[in-house]
C-alpha cells in the first residue's frame, strides 16, 4: 500500500510541475469568466440595438383603452383611423404594427394583428 501512495505522489507532482497544468489552471477560469461577460455584454446590446416598434391599437371595445403600456422598445398608440390605411401603412413600413380589437373580443379569430414582417418583441 505504502508503495502504492509513493507512485500517487510521484505521478501527481510531476503532472503539477508542468508548464501546461499551471497555465491551464489559471487560464481555463479567465476563459469561463470572459465568456461569461461576452454573453452579459450581447444580451445587453441586443435589447439597445432592437429599432422601435410601434402598434397601433384599434379598440371597438373600449375596455382596452389605456392598458397598454409603453416598453424600451415598444411604443402603442390608440387610434380611430380606418382598418384598411392602417393595413397599408403596416405594409409598407415594418416599424409599425395594427391591433384590431373588435366588439366580441372573447371569441375565436376577434383579434387581428397586421405587420410586415414578424416583430422582434415576440
Amino acid at each position: 500500500m505504502n508503495k502504492v501512495l509513493l507512485i500517487i505522489r510521484r505521478e501527481y507532482i510531476t503532472r503539477v510541475r508542468k508548464k501546461a497544468f499551471i497555465v491551464m489552471t489559471l487560464a481555463v477560469p479567465l476563459l469561463i469568466l470572459v465568456m461569461m461577460a461576452a454573453v452579459v455584454l450581447v444580451a445587453k446590446n441586443n435589447s439597445e440595438l432592437s429599432t422601435m416598434q410601434t402598434i397601433k391599437v384599434t379598440d371597438e371595445t373600449g375596455i382596452f383603452a389605456g392598458k397598454f403600456h409603453n416598453g424600451k422598445n415598444i411604443k402603442f398608440l390608440a387610434t380611430s383611423e380606418s382598418l384598411s390605411n392602417l393595413k397599408h401603412e403596416a405594409l409598407n413600413d415594418e416599424n409599425i404594427s395594427v391591433l384590431r380589437i373588435t366588439k366580441g373580443y372573447f371569441k375565436k379569430d376577434s383579434l387581428q394583428f397586421f405587420a410586415k414582417k414578424k416583430p422582434s418583441f415576440y
